[in-house]
């Protein structure tokens, strides 16, 4: 389970964002006479950065690689923990529901087959098309906390690295393009908001071993969450007592 977080927050997010980020002190307002898109790398990333982290609820949507697997996302979460969407991985898909502390998932027979290896088919006869309810301590539960995925902002001070290559429409919205490199080299490019808030609307490594590329939208929109009826759960816990 642990892919899912690594590629989500501790790789692939905070890789992009960080290109666009840096250690200027200079806050998000404009100069006087300047607009946002001719600001400096440094000045567009904190403005992204401080705009992002206010946001409340957001979705992401994507298909990377990490470590060799191909994973895919299309999630809406929130600050509170709560979440709804779609992961993927090496061709399965599982459905992901977060609601007041309790994280459910509903995964395909193909993911199954990807995520559990030789104990696929055991695992599938015993849950069926049911949910399967993930303990506290499920990096699938972390990953529904937009908090944590926020937290991964501004991490790298690295400087120097970025440019800023004009604007184009992400969406139907205007978007400065800042164009920078990943920890390993690999050219990344990050494209924000020009209008205030300055959200961050896409990020994209289109090159090296682990290419990715990922949108955000449905900026602070309400998410209601409704947890699976209790005849459509199985407790993971309870898996090997059944299995044996």
């Amino acid at each position: 389970m642990r892919t899912w977080q690594a590629a989500l927050t501790g790789v692939a997010l905070a890789t992009m964002l960080s290109a666009c980020g840096g250690d200027d002190s200079s806050g998000s307002s404009e100069p006087e006479g300047e607009s946002f898109a001719e600001q400096s790398p440094e000045e567009i990333g904190k403005a992204a950065e401080k705009d992002m982290k206010a946001l409340s609820s957001v979705r992401i949507a994507g298909e990377l690689v990490n470590d060799g697997e191909e994973l895919s996302v299309d999630m809406a979460l929130t600050t509170d923990g709560d979440c709804e969407g779609t992961l993927g991985i090496q061709g399965g898909t599982t459905e992901i529901r977060s609601a007041g502390g309790s994280t459910w998932m509903k995964p395909d027979a193909a993911f199954w087959e990807a995520s559990a290896g030789e104990q696929a088919a055991m695992i599938q006869g015993v849950v069926g098309d049911k949910w399967v309810v993930l303990g506290d301590g499920e990096d699938f539960a972390e990953l529904c906390d937009l908090d944590e995925l926020l937290d991964q902002m501004g991490d790298d001070e690295d400087e120097g690295k970025s440019e800023v290559d004009g604007t184009e429409e992400v969406d139907g919205t205007e978007a400065v393009k800042v164009t920078g490199e990943t920890d390993e080299g690999d050219p990344v490019t990050v494209w924000v908001a020009v209008d205030s808030p300055h959200h961050i609307l896409k990020m994209e490594v289109d090159q090296g071993e682990e290419p990715g590329t990922i949108t955000f939208s449905d900026f602070d929109d309400e998410l209601t969450v409704e947890p699976p009826a209790d005849d459509e759960v199985i407790d993971l816990n309870e898996l090997g007592g059944q299995a044996g």
